[in-house]
C-alpha cells in the first residue's frame, strides 16, 4: 500500500531517525512532515529499518505526511527481498 501512498493524514512530528535507516523527516510546514525514502542505490526497496522508522512517524505525529522519493529512478521498488531473505526466519 505504501507505494501508492503519497498524502496521508497521520499522527507525526518531524522526529530524529538513525541516519543509515533510509528514512529522512523534517518539517515542511506548520502541520506538515516531509518523509523522504532515501535509499536510492536499490530504487528504494524498503528494508526492516525503513518500514520500522515509517512506523516510528506514524506513531510519533498528528501532522499530515508528504512522502516523497530521494531517487529519480522510482518511487520505491517496494519489498528488499535480498535483505527479507538474509534475516533469521525468527526476525520475519
Amino acid at each position: 500500500m505504501l507505494p501508492g501512498l503519497l498524502l496521508t493524514l497521520a499522527a507525526a512530528s518531524a522526529l530524529t531517525l538513525p541516519p543509515d535507516c533510509g528514512v529522512a523527516t523534517w518539517r515542511a510546514g506548520p502541520s506538515l512532515v516531509r518523509v523522504e525514502l532515501d535509499r536510492g542505490g536499490k530504487l528504494n526497496a524498503l528494508t526492516r529499518s525503513m518500514w520500522e522508522a515509517l512506523d516510528a512517524v506514524l506513531e510519533d505525529t498528528d501532522d499530515a505526511l508528504l512522502i516523497t522519493s530521494g531517487d529519480a529512478k522510482a518511487f520505491s521498488a517496494g519489498a528488499d527481498v535480498n535483505a527479507v531473505a538474509s534475516e533469521s526466519i525468527e526476525n520475519r
